[in-house]
Order: structure tokens, then C-alpha cells, then sequence
């Protein structure tokens, strides 16, 4: 009876971790686009941290932490994905955002349900806000503006 349980251990090794299934796309139900409105596949997401963005081009705190992000983005792209909920009044301002700043990032919709969604159950209620989700889904930090937090959160 004891070969059961080292069995089943030895095959748990060998499964799919929980982070390699979750579906991002369960996340952003209205999908992902880029700044030129493309759609971008949620399953790019998987495998990695995400960063939740809660932004916009008119907000002066945003307009100084977009270019750090932007920066710590690029360096840490291989564990780190970052996705922009955008504050701003109009898809075009959206758009003008992301590719002013150069976000190498996807977005969910303006004004789509799913960035509402996730604001509310966050309790968003100012930005910039960056939410930290690990591989898994699960929400780690709502603290993600402090880099050195998301740093360590990355393994770096």
C-alpha cells in the first residue's frame, strides 16, 4: 500500500503544472488587442507573471511610471507579460497612449467589460495601478508599482 502514494508522487512530477493550464483568456473575456486595435492571442500570457496595468495617457503619475515600466517590461519579457486596463475616454486615446509611451503590450478593449470587472473586484479606485498575478492566475501583489517588490517576485 505504500507504493501508492510515492506512485502518485512520481506522476504528479511528470503532470502539467496548474500555470501551464490557466487560461488567460478566462481573465479577458473581451480579449486582447495591440495598440493598433490587432487582436493578440490571451494564450501569449501563458507561462508567465502578469502585470494588470490600470492606466491612462491623461493621468501625470501614469505619464512618469509608464516609461519605467516600459523599461522593466523589456528586461524582464521572458518571465513578465503586461496587460494595459486603459482610463482613457476613447479607443484613439488609448491607442495614442500605447504607442506614444511605445507599450510593448497587449490591452483590453477601451472600456471593456473586463477591465471593469477586474477594477471592481480589486477595488481599483485610483492609477496608475499595477495588480501582479502569478503563472497560476492568482492574484500575488497589488503593490506592483514598487519594481523592486515585482523584481523579487520574478525571481530576480
Amino acid at each position: 500500500m505504500r507504493l501508492l502514494p510515492l506512485l502518485a508522487l512520481a506522476l504528479a512530477a511528470f503532470a502539467p503544472s496548474k500555470a501551464a493550464e490557466f487560461d488567460w483568456s478566462s481573465m479577458f473575456k473581451d480579449g486582447l488587442i495591440d495598440a493598433k486595435g490587432a487582436a493578440v492571442d490571451a494564450g501569449s500570457l501563458k507561462g508567465k507573471v502578469v502585470a494588470v496595468y490600470f492606466s491612462a495617457e491623461w493621468c501625470p503619475p501614469c505619464k512618469m511610471f509608464t516609461p519605467k515600466l516600459v523599461e522593466f517590461a523589456e528586461v524582464n519579457k521572458a518571465k513578465l507579460a503586461v496587460v494595459l486596463v486603459s482610463s482613457d475616454r476613447t479607443p484613439e486615446a488609448q491607442s495614442k497612449y500605447m504607442t506614444g509611451y511605445k507599450m510593448p503590450w497587449a490591452a483590453t478593449p477601451n472600456g471593456s467589460e473586463a477591465g471593469k470587472n477586474l477594477a471592481k473586484e480589486h477595488g481599483i479606485r485610483g492609477i496608475p495601478t499595477l495588480l501582479v498575478f502569478g503563472k497560476d492566475g492568482a492574484l500575488v501583489s497589488k503593490n506592483g508599482r514598487d519594481l523592486a517588490e515585482l523584481s523579487r517576485i520574478l525571481g530576480n
